[in-house]
């Protein structure tokens, strides 16, 4: 049952200097607990508040348990004296949030937006999550630049990694040398006293390239699969507005998820559910096996298992 809201210690009546700093209890013996504590969704809500409006006014974290736990799920300020208890809802976050920076009116939509999926109104939530992203993200996947990147090159298996330069190294000192314009890199490439032209394609996504080398005057194919590297979150409100629209389960939603919040397996795994070919499959296996690849430490074993079988999956598409 969930709890009205109390605030305790000495109501703030106007908004106070930034930031705010709160903790959520999300202890996952009660307030974080499984189908009956709320702390987790209120942290998430908390979040995509902070990120709305503007962080540094609010700074949220998660806590541990902090003592009052049959009063629901509480929040503690850790930069000023109060303490908040009965953060069981939605409406009760944007109460707190309120009392902290004042009555911004992104909160009001941010709060409508989550007991809309709440309420398994996927459409609405999407739509009210839409108004607080200002379009589709600015950065890819994966930065579609030659700078720095690595890959395994398709001649020995081997990584091709590029400095900062136009100078790359791969299968123990050969090199590849040249200049990127876009997405296209042109240069040629030297190895054990033979030398010849190359020319390399990145792929839009940034996750591939295809090109060729030049061998006693012959063309030979030369792909790259981009080396997985930490690509990093999403903002929260855009991790938010990917899930609304991943619940649609659309390939147009599932589509824009991906847009929006690219770094997000979630998006990416609505974009395999939804694909109808495999094109679109590929790239959604693909931008997975990138973002979490079966052998990152700390991937929790189900995922881990998950992403191990989709690299077969993907390889038997590109067979």
């Amino acid at each position: 049952m969930r709890h009205a809201i109390v605030l305790l210690c000495c109501p703030i009546a106007t908004a106070l200097e930034p930031p705010a700093k709160l903790a959520v209890c999300t202890n996952i013996n009660s307030c974080g607990r499984v189908g009956f504590g709320f702390g987790p969704q209120a942290l998430e809500c908390l979040e995509v508040i902070a990120d709305t409006i503007d962080t540094t006014q609010l700074d949220v974290a998660a806590a541990p348990c902090l003592t009052r736990c049959s009063a629901g799920v509480n929040a503690k300020r850790l930069d000023a004296p109060g303490f908040y208890t009965g953060l069981n809802s939605y409406d009760a976050v944007g109460a707190v949030a309120r009392e902290l920076v004042g009555d911004d009116a992104a909160i009001g939509a941010v709060v409508a937006s989550f007991a809309a999926s709440e309420a398994g109104d996927a459409e609405a939530a999407a739509a009210a999550a839409r108004a607080l992203v200002d379009g589709p993200t600015r950065y890819g996947l994966a930065a579609a630049a030659w700078p720095r990147s690595r890959w395994v090159e398709s001649f020995y298996g081997s990584e091709l990694a590029f400095d900062g330069s136009g100078r790359a190294t791969y299968n123990g000192g050969a090199t590849l040398v040249g200049d990127a314009d876009g997405l296209a890199f042109r240069g040629e490439y030297a190895e054990d006293g033979t030398a010849g032209a190359a020319k390399l394609d990145m792929a839009a996504d940034g996750l591939s390239f295809a090109g060729t080398a030049v061998l006693d005057g012959e063309a030979w194919p030369w792909t790259g699969e981009r080396l997985p590297e930490a690509a990093g979150e999403d903002a929260p409100a855009r991790r938010w507005l990917a899930s609304c629209l991943s619940a649609r389960a659309t390939p147009a939603a599932a589509a824009e998820a991906a847009a929006v919040a690219p770094r997000s397996p979630a998006a990416w795994e609505a974009v395999l559910a939804t694909a109808d070919d495999d094109a679109t499959r590929r790239r959604a296996l693909a931008a997975l096996l990138f973002l979490e690849p079966p052998n990152r430490p700390g991937l929790p074993q189900a995922v881990a298992n998950r992403r191990r079988a989709q690299s077969f999956e993907l390889a038997k598409l590109k067979s």
